[in-house]
């Protein structure tokens, strides 16, 4: 997900790999928008939007709601520990990786 801020609009585009998978169904991207609201003291901050497939950005609703007093995990949303790990390389490598040699790239 990337996209640029103006004011309290983030508009932004993201793409969504299954792995495993293959075929038309194995990325899906789309569009999308969201307003983050400063509340009112004591209240709970929260983005609310929309987001959507292909060149859409609407059409599903989005809502989030920043929770408070919770201290950050960002280890907690990593992208999925398979994403990234391969044993192959060399047509977009500068080197070529051993074969079985499975860890990811720094």
């Amino acid at each position: 997900m990337s996209g640029t801020c103006e004011g309290d609009l983030l508009k932004y585009e993201w793409t969504e790999r299954k792995i495993g998978a293959i075929g038309a169904d194995a990325t899906k991207k789309g569009h999308g928008y969201f307003r983050y609201t400063i509340p009112k003291q004591g209240e709970a901050a929260k983005i609310v939007g929309e987001w959507g497939l292909g060149e859409s950005d609407a059409g599903n609703p989005w809502e989030a709601v920043k929770q408070i007093r919770m201290e950050p995990k960002p280890d907690s949303v990593r992208p999925d520990e398979v994403e990234g790990h391969t044993n192959v390389g060399g047509w977009d490598d500068s080197e070529e990786k051993p074969k079985g040699d499975s860890a990811p790239a720094p």
